[in-house]
């Protein structure tokens, strides 16, 4: 009974901060994973979060519900994945199957209809340079993030954040060029789900991953260069990044620093 309540007083403020969110013209999406959501006891977890996602918004007001579901898995947080990638990528991708099924199925609900669906993948998924190589899946062996595009290339409202993690946009270790394979072979196939450029700003290392401590001129030009890049895909959704109080501790710091 105790649970039960407190379920329902979680409900109550999630209602109120995403109707408060949609007042200011943004959306809230669910955000979940975790390194071990790829092992077999634990592949449940997707599919039920996304069910999760359709029950809530099922049960309350247009302007309570969630915008998306977002997945962030990363098995190879793990080291075991490195031990046997190939079989670490299929089971990824296998997990992702399962994940696109639900979605499929709770997208034409009256309550669902808009909702979006997103996964976080690396770049090095494309198998380029020292990245692993083609996977065998789906009847076909191509990078893994050809299969990830593959999944949802037709779902209008699926998305991929392509974590092209380089705080310079140039060059051929750029954030560009990193990104630039899945926005040709999206575009090959006809793809018309969407392709997110993602940024870093956390304190994370090797310093050239994120923008952590630079200064908010550098994010800029490299958001202009990667917007003139790839613009004129039809898949470019824009840029995202993944620490908005990394994000806002730019802004501010130069805010003040300019007064």
């Amino acid at each position: 009974r105790d649970q039960q309540r407190r379920i329902r007083q979680l409900k109550r403020h999630l209602r109120h901060y995403v109707a408060d969110a949609s007042r200011l013209g943004l959306a809230v999406h669910a955000v979940g994973g975790g390194p071990t959501w790829t092992d077999e006891p634990l592949r449940y977890l997707g599919p039920k979060l996304v069910e999760l996602v359709a029950d809530y918004n099922a049960g309350v007001a247009a302007r309570e519900r969630l915008g998306g579901v977002q997945f962030d898995i990363e098995p190879y947080a793990l080291p075991r994945f490195f031990d046997d990638t190939q079989a670490a990528l299929v089971a990824y991708l296998e997990t992702l199957e399962r994940i696109v099924e639900s979605y499929r199925r709770v997208a034409g609900e009256p309550a669902n209809q808009r909702l979006q669906l997103g996964f976080a993948v690396p770049f090095w998924f494309d198998a380029r340079g020292g990245s692993p190589g083609p996977v065998p899946f789906a009847g076909a062996t191509k990078p893994a993030i050809h299969h990830v595009i593959d999944l949802v290339k037709d779902l209008r409202r699926a998305y991929l954040v392509v974590m092209s993690y380089r705080n310079f946009a140039r060059g051929a270790d750029g954030s560009i060029a990193h990104a630039r394979n899945e926005f040709r072979y999206a575009r090959s196939v006809g793809a018309v789900c969407g392709l997110v450029v993602g940024q870093q700003f956390g304190d994370v290392q090797p310093p050239k991953v994120t923008f952590h401590g630079r200064d908010r001129a550098d994010f800029e030009n490299a958001a202009e260069q990667i917007v003139r890049a790839f613009r004129h895909f039809p898949q470019f959704r824009g840029l995202s990044v993944d620490d908005v109080d990394g994000y806002m501790a730019v802004w501010q710091r130069d805010a003040v620093f300019h007064l």
